[in-house]
């Protein structure tokens, strides 16, 4: 019997290590990359909701920003994700997203408060039409609610868009 060939040897343990090793780290990769695609996928299921939610509420408020409190479709009250939703939002959606969906829900409700204030006003007009301070406090009334309209809807095109550059 010939001597033992420790080159030949040596080469296999080192090929079966550097195997062993690729097979793990590739493991290693793929799981890591699986785990993302999971959570990219609950993004993307939130953020439809999200948008959906943010179009909705685009369309309740818009007109006000443009017409004024006298609208006959005014919203009134905040309608916020459910739940599941918003829990999902914070959990998988960006920190950018997550702000900018307290910021419209934040702008949206201070809207209604000024609509509330708006409405108020209706129904403690006086009996004469042409008192000229109760129609100038309408009017500025009428002007706050119009203002905080345009800032909520600001916030919901905010939102979308910040939505929509998260998924690119």
């Amino acid at each position: 019997m010939a001597g033992f060939d420790w080159g030949t040897f040596w080469g296999v343990v080192v090929g079966a290590g550097a195997a062993l090793g690729g097979v793990l780290i590739t493991q290693l990769f793929e799981r890591k990359k699986a785990h993302d695609d999971r959570v990219w996928a609950k993004r993307a299921e939130i953020y439809v909701v999200v948008h959906d939610w943010a179009t909705q509420q685009r369309d309740r408020v818009a007109p006000i920003s443009t017409i004024g409190p006298e609208y006959d479709h005014e919203p009134t009250e905040l309608r916020h994700l459910n739940k599941e939703a918003g829990a999902q939002l914070f959990i998988f959606g960006s920190t950018a997203v997550a702000e900018a969906y307290m910021t419209a829900t934040g702008s949206f409700r201070s809207y209604l408060t000024a609509l509330d204030k708006y409405r108020a006003a209706l129904d403690d007009l006086p009996a004469d039409p042409n008192d000229a301070e109760s129609g100038a406090h309408l009017n500025h009334l009428s002007q706050a609610a119009k203002d905080s309209a345009k800032v909520a809807d600001a916030a919901l095109r905010e939102l979308i868009n910040r939505i929509l550059a998260g998924t690119h």
